[in-house]
């Protein structure tokens, strides 16, 4: 089974040490689909949250880990499942971001049910 698959939990070993990436679940809350790639201007991490408002997310950044909290409320009159694969409730992600950010120009943003969070990459520091 792939590592996207299994949800990203265990990234291969050579990523998580030569690139420096790690997405970080906390235990009791469900986690959301999330993707983290970059491009030559940024990192971009893509998160699936379907389901939510804009609003119903925090976005935090602090010493490099990017944090993303959010509540995903059940629909009403949902009273007797049939079957239940749609997590709800609390999550919380964090990413662990390898380079230096402009903390000023991080953008979010949420539509077709992902929340796209953009972090410019500092000029002048080598990316891997």
């Amino acid at each position: 089974m792939s590592d996207r698959a299994r949800g990203g939990k265990n990234l291969p070993r050579w990523l998580a040490v030569e690139y420096g990436w790690r997405v970080q679940h906390q235990s009791g809350a469900w986690h959301p689909p999330t993707d983290v790639f970059e491009n030559e201007d940024a990192y971009i991490v893509l998160v699936e949250v379907g389901g939510m408002r804009h609003g119903e997310f925090t976005v935090n950044i602090e010493r490099q880990i990017l944090s993303i909290h959010g509540v995903r409320r059940e629909s009403e009159g949902m009273k007797v499942y049939h079957q239940m694969e749609v997590a709800y409730g609390d999550f919380l992600s964090e990413v662990r971001i390898p380079k230096p950010v402009v903390k000023e120009k991080i953008k979010a943003t949420y539509g077709d049910g992902f929340l796209r969070i953009t972090l410019p990459k500092v000029k002048g520091v080598d990316s891997d």
